[in-house]
């Protein structure tokens, strides 16, 4: 079964630091879970910015709960490789290219959250020997319509 590509059933709020585009996946339950994320990027530096993932009930289109351990073991313009804690088996959201826009309404500024600011806690990191489980990818979503990426940035 391939990757559905949609806008979310339920549009979040752009200031709220997630930018536009996520990927739904299914992880198990694990310390150490696994996911190649398929997205084609138009930033120049993918290396330096960074993810949120969120899981859980959703509140506004977003899941209440977050992990802050996250590894990205890969992120280039084609694809992007992270490793995270799933406290709980079921769908997550993963957030690439979260931002967030200080500045005027009518001339607001993009500051990408960088994977510089991402905070996972080093007993977790230095936990990890190369053992995880996989998560499955089944969804991209956009905030909405006018957000998608799809059909053009995206792998066939």
């Amino acid at each position: 079964m391939g990757i559905t590509y949609r806008c979310a059933d339920v549009k979040w709020d752009m200031h709220d630091g997630f930018g536009n585009h996520r990927f739904i996946v299914n992880a198990p339950a694990a310390e150490h879970v696994k996911v190649c994320l398929p997205w084609r990027r138009r930033d120049l530096h993918p290396e330096l910015v960074g993810v949120r993932i969120r899981y859980g009930e959703r509140v506004n289109g977003i899941g209440k709960n977050e992990t802050c351990d996250i590894m990205i073991i890969s992120s280039t313009r084609d694809m992007g490789e992270i490793i995270f804690r799933a406290p709980i088996g079921g769908e997550y959201e993963i957030y690439y290219m979260p931002y967030i826009m200080p500045g005027e309404w009518y001339a607001p500024d993009i500051d990408y959250y960088l994977i510089s600011e991402m905070t996972p806690d080093e007993d977790w990191v230095t936990s990890y020997d190369g053992t995880c489980a996989t998560a499955t990818v089944t969804a991209y979503e956009s905030r909405t319509a006018h957000d998608s990426f799809y059909p053009m940035e995206m792998p066939m």
